[in-house]
């Protein structure tokens, strides 16, 4: 599969992971704080504060905010694996990374 091609949705109806991460920040402030345990300026703080440090880098397919949020949606809620694949439409391996 080369990388000019779209990856196919897990589920068709949702969005992809940076779509997700988009709806999350500016949809209802609820949203936020319901999916990862945390305000929505607060979160673009921490993802603010880890880029400035260089503490987390984007990687090829997948943006800091979007690796904060998966980080913080399966540990604020006990999640697995597969629940975040599900939640930000990536495979197991970029989930696990």
């Amino acid at each position: 599969m080369s990388l000019l091609q779209s990856r196919e949705l897990f589920h068709p109806y949702r969005n992809d992971g940076s779509q997700f991460i988009d709806h999350i920040i500016k949809g209802q402030p609820r949203n936020c704080l319901d999916l990862l345990c945390m305000d929505r300026y607060s979160f673009i703080t921490l993802c603010n504060i880890l880029k400035e440090k260089n503490l987390v880098e984007n990687g090829r397919e997948i943006s800091i905010e979007e690796q904060v949020a998966m980080f913080l949606f399966t540990v604020g809620h006990n999640e697995c694996n597969h629940a975040c694949q599900n939640t930000f439409q990536h495979s197991g391996q970029t989930i696990s990374k």
